[in-house]
């Protein structure tokens, strides 16, 4: 998991050649009750999204629903925005890589360093 990313407001980290970013967990937006899910009715489908873009994809109910009723449910989806503070938010790494943590380390130390 990128450290960087846990400490820091960054959305996504390349410090090293393992891609890592931030993404959140529609379902957790649901089992949390939040209020910023909206839906809307377009056809014979149903859409919902994040009122404050947290991510930006808008998603099919039905199948959203479909989809959690199997093992591992429909997933996660990319952060855009800033998150929210009751917003559940995890770090996935592309591929793991063990020169990752060391890296993590540099770029944290760069982030937070006070600039001369």
């Amino acid at each position: 998991m990128s450290l960087f990313l846990e400490l820091s407001g960054e959305l996504e980290c390349t410090a090293c050649g393992v891609l890592c970013e931030k993404v959140i967990y529609p379902a957790n937006c649901f089992d949390s009750g939040c209020k910023y899910i909206y839906s809307y009715d377009e056809g014979n489908s149903t859409y919902f999204g994040c009122l404050y873009k947290v991510f930006g994809v808008e998603i099919d109910l039905g199948g959203f629903h479909e989809l959690e009723k199997r093992k591992g449910g429909f997933g996660a989806v990319k952060v855009v925005g800033p998150p929210l503070d009751h917003c559940s938010i995890n770090v996935e790494r592309a591929y793991n890589r063990e020169q990752c943590e060391e890296s993590c380390r540099r770029a944290l130390i760069e982030h937070f360093s006070p600039r001369r």
